[in-house]
């Protein structure tokens, strides 16, 4: 699915897209990898490196530094970050649309195997955070926003617990074997608390298979970003469709 399909709104509304592939950490691991990465996507635009401390590790790994690494273009809108046992492709608002996007998680992520090695990959990821807010001439008053006008998914309480402020839905199936679709609806708590708006946090997940490697990727990328098109298609009502057609671009 290129972006031709997706003409008939703006981007504004994307908060944050990221790509993100597990794998063992390689027999090969260094520390000096990071700087190695650095040197081969510096021609792609990556400037910044910048060391993001300790994170959570499976078990596996537990027997080197579990660094993150982040590295940013000059405008901070892309950011690839590297660890010991992930490849992470992040971009921030403004979103330039997917046939802007998947061309630099492939460049990105060929790029970055070529130096670390991996050889088993274990997980793909790719999700959409959408952040849809509602201007207050559309809305009933400063606290009414019946959200089954604007979604089709959405978290309700019993009539005796409403009304209430921040409330949260998540729901996740599998779309065949290993590959699992995600949505989750909350408030927008991002923003001003006299504004309104919803985040619609969609993903697409692969446990990758033992022969899984990144000639698979491009593959991957459009079956999950066609179904994550699909999904919010099926989760936004017309009101909303509207509403999407009518924002400015990085407003």
């Amino acid at each position: 699915m290129t972006d031709a399909a997706h003409e008939k709104y703006t981007n504004d509304y994307i908060g944050e897209v990221f790509c993100q592939v597990f794998f063992d950490v390689p027999a090969s691991w260094t520390p000096a990898a990071y700087g190695l990465v650095l040197d081969k996507i510096r021609d792609l635009g990556f400037e910044t490196a910048q060391d993001m401390g300790f994170m959570p590790q499976p078990p596996e790994a537990r027997q080197v530094p579990p660094i993150l690494m982040r590295f940013g273009n000059s405008a901070g809108t892309t950011l690839i970050q590297v660890s010991p046992f992930l490849f992470s492709i992040n971009h921030v608002k403004p979103y330039p649309g997917w046939e802007t996007f998947r061309p630099v998680v492939l460049e990105a992520m060929a790029r970055c195997s070529n130096v670390v090695e991996p050889t088993v990959f274990k997980q793909f990821g790719l999700r959409y955070i959408n952040r849809i807010r509602i201007p207050a001439d559309k809305r009933l008053d400063s606290s009414a926003v019946p959200i089954a006008d604007w979604l089709t998914i959405y978290p309700t309480l019993p009539d005796s617990r409403k009304p209430y402020n921040v409330c949260t839905v998540q729901c996740q199936w599998l779309v065949q074997d290993d590959h699992l679709l995600a949505v989750g609806v909350s408030r927008d708590l991002d923003l001003p608390a006299e504004e309104f708006g919803f985040v619609l946090d969609l993903g697409y997940t692969v446990n990758l298979s033992p022969n899984w490697s990144l000639d698979h990727l491009e593959d991957l990328l459009e079956t999950s970003h066609d179904a994550i098109y699909a999904l919010f298609e099926e989760c936004i009502t017309d009101k909303t469709r509207s509403l999407l057609k009518e924002l400015k671009p990085h407003e």
